[in-house]
């Protein structure tokens, strides 16, 4: 399964045109856990940042970020609409649903440009 994601998501990258390095946690070689792990990480691939979802605020040590030189961020993400074959509109899908009924615009679907 690990393989068929790793193909799925960079055919998602690729299609919408995202060309970001994918780095992989297991290669890492990071022992820590909860929120220092994730300092960690960022520290090992030189983040300034950390945009978290909105869930982390239940469990992240905010404090502990700015200690150690990093910006926590919180998402706040807006599913935009976008034109199914079917009505009614089905939030919350894949990023392959978008694809298959956008096509190139997908990328600015989700960018909102």
């Amino acid at each position: 399964m690990a393989d068929l994601n790793i193909s799925v998501t960079n055919y998602i990258l690729d299609s919408l045109g995202i060309k970001k390095p994918v780095y992989f946690e297991s290669k890492l070689n990071i022992k820590t856990m909860n929120t220092q792990r994730i300092i960690d990480i960022c520290k090992a691939l030189g983040a300034d940042t950390y945009l978290s979802g909105a869930g982390g605020k239940d469990y992240l040590e905010e404090g502990a970020f700015g200690a150690n030189g990093i910006k926590l961020l919180y998402q706040d993400f807006r599913h935009p609409e976008y034109s199914q074959r079917y009505e009614p509109f089905i939030p919350l899908m894949s990023s392959i649903d978008l694809l298959f009924n956008c096509g190139l615009d997908s990328l600015k679907i989700l960018t909102g440009t």
